[in-house]
């Protein structure tokens, strides 16, 4: 899983940048906002979630790893695409769109081109008890404390594991160890 990428952005389209790190080039979609700050031959930094289409795979990028969460969680709501989730983040930030979940305000996922009022409910329903029983860890500090927090929890998430009961017992553990090391230690607590 790609999850992180840093590199020379070498095109920018309508919809997508491509940059390049170690000799190949990424097209990676985002959202207007990020694409409209970019210039050629700059370096940048990107959070990294790739979608699995019938037919294709495609990489999308963001500036922070709430707003790749945020988008994860909109992509997972029945008829919501991963179109329509970057559209959602063009107009607001991740704190926004908890409120507006949490607030049950449509208004602002129905002002998003391909959203209707259905599929506005749709997603406060779905997200709700995501965003108000979320006691779980902060997903930007754990992996600033573990930069292979994707890949700990990637990998004991294949292997049946929530992810709620895999984050605490991360946090928990001293960032020093390698990726693997930090597997074992995590099975021992569970």
């Amino acid at each position: 899983m790609i999850s992180f990428i840093k590199g020379q952005v070498i095109n920018v389209s309508e919809s997508t940048l491509i940059v390049a790190t170690n000799n190949i080039g990424y097209e990676i979609y985002a959202t207007q906002g990020l694409l409209s700050s970019i210039k050629l031959n700059d370096t940048i930094s990107l959070w990294l979630e790739m979608v699995v289409g019938e037919r294709d795979l495609r990489l999308f990028g963001f500036k922070s790893i709430d707003e790749r969460t945020i988008f994860k969680l909109l992509n997972s709501v029945s008829g919501i695409g991963p179109k329509s989730a970057l559209g959602v983040l063009d107009i607001a930030t991740p704190e926004q769109i908890k409120q507006a979940v949490i607030n049950d305000s449509v208004e602002l996922f129905t002002s998003v081109s391909g959203i209707g009022r259905k599929n506005a409910s749709r997603i406060i329903i779905e997200l709700k008890t995501k965003f108000t029983s979320d006691k779980s860890i902060n997903p930007a500090k754990l992996q600033a404390k573990h930069k292979d927090a994707d890949d700990v929890i990637s990998a004991l998430m294949k292997l049946g594991y929530k992810r709620k009961e895999i984050e605490p017992k991360l946090s928990n553990i001293n960032p020093e160890l390698t990726t693997e090391q930090k597997i074992k230690e995590i099975l021992k607590a569970i």
